[in-house]
């Protein structure tokens, strides 16, 4: 009997041992999965600040010269093509440094967020404001249809990123001559918020990478727009943070939920 307990007692601590081992092992590689994403997070982010940032603050350079060259050569048509190209590159630095600087804050758990009610309709004025001279100069027909009765409780500022990113995105891949379409409807209590365009489209394995910060570049818009992939990460990260939900539907035009 002495000699069973023993064996039996060895055994227990053998197994014991195989179990400590398993669970070690499975943490080493959880560890080294979280590890590889945060390396291709933070590589990503390197070649966004370090090629992406720049590309846009280049169209700022020498412009002194050049608008003094076109006033006196009085040539006032290439003069209001440099205004729309720095106007455009203007906008796309702001939403870039916009993106990282929310992002970053989201990722340490500091981003204010301070839910109110948030009428849809009046909220996203100024971003159909905005976007509809770039769409207009691209030759996009951007259209806004949104109730005046419908009501979000969101993050103002979350609520405006999430709009101008997915709206900028649409626009980004819409051909000349597309059109790109916000509406909102209202499925019991839960209002739905509607991107969509006849665009280029996605492949299936660019829908299922949409929402994660990759290593490789997006590819450009149909005009040659830079792109990052950084504003429809963030776009996600501050759906969930509102409690929202948000799905991409590749049709006949491809439609964003929120």
């Amino acid at each position: 009997m002495g000699g069973l307990s023993l064996l039996a007692l060895l055994a227990f601590f053998i197994y014991q041992n195989y179990r400590n081992k398993t669970k070690a092992n499975q943490l080493i590689i959880a560890q080294k999965a979280e590890l590889e994403a945060l390396n291709a997070t933070k590589d990503r982010l390197f070649a966004i600040i370090g090629h992406d940032l720049r590309k846009p603050s280049l169209a700022f350079r020498g412009i002194g010269k050049k608008i003094d060259y076109l006033l006196k050569k009085q040539d006032f048509e290439t003069l209001g093509k440099l205004s729309q190209t720095l106007e455009q590159a203007a906008f796309s630095l702001n939403t870039l440094l916009d993106n990282l600087l929310n992002w970053a804050l989201q990722q340490r758990n500091v981003l204010p967020y301070h839910p109110v009610p948030i009428n849809v309709a009046q909220a996203t004025q100024e971003i159909y404001e905005q976007f509809q001279t770039i769409a207009a100069q691209k030759g996009i027909d951007l259209q806004f249809h949104l109730s005046e009765d419908a009501e979000v409780f969101a993050d103002a500022n979350a609520f405006t990123t999430i709009m101008r990113n997915l709206v900028d995105n649409a626009i980004k891949f819409t051909p000349v001559q597309g059109q790109v379409k916000v509406s909102s409807l209202l499925q019991e209590d839960k209002v739905v918020l509607q991107i969509a365009d006849t665009g280029i489209g996605m492949e299936e394995e660019e829908l299922n990478t949409l929402f994660q910060l990759k290593k490789s570049k997006s590819k450009k818009g149909t005009n040659g727009e830079a792109g990052t992939g950084l504003g429809l990460v963030l776009v996600n990260e501050l759906v969930k943070l509102n409690k929202g939900a948000i799905q991409v539907k590749k049709s006949i035009t491809r439609r964003n939920d929120f």
